[in-house]
This record gives structure tokens, C-alpha cells and sequence, in this order.
């Protein structure tokens, strides 16, 4: 099922852990909610 607003806050936690990424860390926590 689509939700937008859960779809816009995966996306915005996605970009925060590519700019931690490109910052040099790493990104150690599960990438699901289940």
C-alpha cells in the first residue's frame, strides 16, 4: 500500500544517511522497520 508521507520520510532518511556516507560514515542500522 502507497503513502505519501511515509514515502517522503523513508526518502528524506535515505538522503540523510548517503550525505553521513559521503562524510566518511558509516551506516550501521537496519534499513526496514520489521
Amino acid at each position: 500500500m502507497y503513502h505519501h508521507t511515509k514515502t517522503k520520510g523513508d526518502l528524506a532518511v535515505l538522503k540523510a544517511q548517503v550525505d553521513l556516507y559521503e562524510k566518511g560514515y558509516m551506516i550501521l542500522i537496519p534499513q526496514t522497520e520489521h
